[in-house]
């Protein structure tokens, strides 16, 4: 398991990015970490602490199809123990981009790269992994 810091840092989403956190010590776990919604290239810069917590926080969501999206660090706890993080990005339409910084990864889907609608960018296995203690 990666024992970094566990900051996730979105910087690019057009248009709708959910990250969930799968408990590895439990495969029927997992919760929602965040709902991120943003489009016609606005500015995005959110991060977001994965933090010891003794329940998961309420899933973090936040708009900005209007504007520019950069609502400062939010903490998101979760209980101790080992998981993976998984990822979907859904183009409602017209170019579409995605960019994330996790630890060691650096999942990016440049703008471009599909003309498809819906669910256009995934990480559907458990290879992401991170430890909250």
């Amino acid at each position: 398991m990666s024992t970094s810091n566990n900051t996730i840092t979105i910087t690019e989403c057009d248009n709708q990015l959910a990250l969930y956190a799968v408990n590895m010590d439990n495969l029927n776990s997992s919760v929602q970490i965040c709902d991120i919604q943003s489009g016609y290239n606005n500015k995005v810069d959110v991060q977001i602490n994965l933090v010891a917590g003794s329940t998961a926080s309420d899933t973090i969501n936040l708009n900005g199809v209007n504007g520019p999206l950069t609502p400062g660090a939010q903490d998101f706890a979760l209980p101790a123990g080992n998981y993976a993080l998984v990822y979907t990005g859904l183009n409602w339409g017209g170019p579409t981009q995605f960019a994330f910084d996790f630890n060691t990864y650096t999942p990016h889907l440049p703008v471009g790269t599909t003309d498809k609608v819906g669910a256009v960018w995934n990480l559907g296995n458990l290879d992401m992994t991170f430890a909250i203690s």
